[in-house]
């Protein structure tokens, strides 16, 4: 079996991305915010000492597995499409990975509920 690969012109660019590339780039934009509104916005409020401090469970819990998916999607896409399978798609084999982030995700929002209460807030 040959395999030919056709090169591209001189000059000429393909910058459109894969869908899988795509949807990682996605989950790993989704995983910042959420670590950021979930973890690091919290975390400075309590330092600046405001008066209310919001912690929200969702978005700690869940930004390990989006940032994951997104650099699993974006780095190696036929792994994270074996493994994990296609976005939209049952697969089981992918809550072998998403269950234990699930509980890294927890065990995050535990932690920086402890912090929050070191500066006095109760949570």
């Amino acid at each position: 079996m040959t395999r030919s690969f056709r090169s591209s012109p001189a000059g000429e660019t393909n910058a459109e991305l894969p869908p899988s590339r795509r949807i990682g780039c996605f989950g790993l934009l989704c995983g910042a915010i959420l670590v950021y509104l979930s973890v690091a916005t919290p975390l400075q409020d309590a330092a600046r000492h405001v008066h209310m401090v919001r912690l929200p469970v969702e978005g700690a819990v869940l930004a390990p597995v989006f940032t994951f998916a997104g650099f699993a999607y974006t780095l190696a896409p036929t792994w994270a499409y074996r493994v994990l399978g296609r976005p939209g798609t049952s697969n089981a084999t992918r809550w072998y990975f998403y269950g234990p982030l699930l509980v890294v995700g927890w065990l995050l929002y535990q932690t920086v509920k402890q912090k929050i209460a070191g500066y006095g807030y109760a949570i």
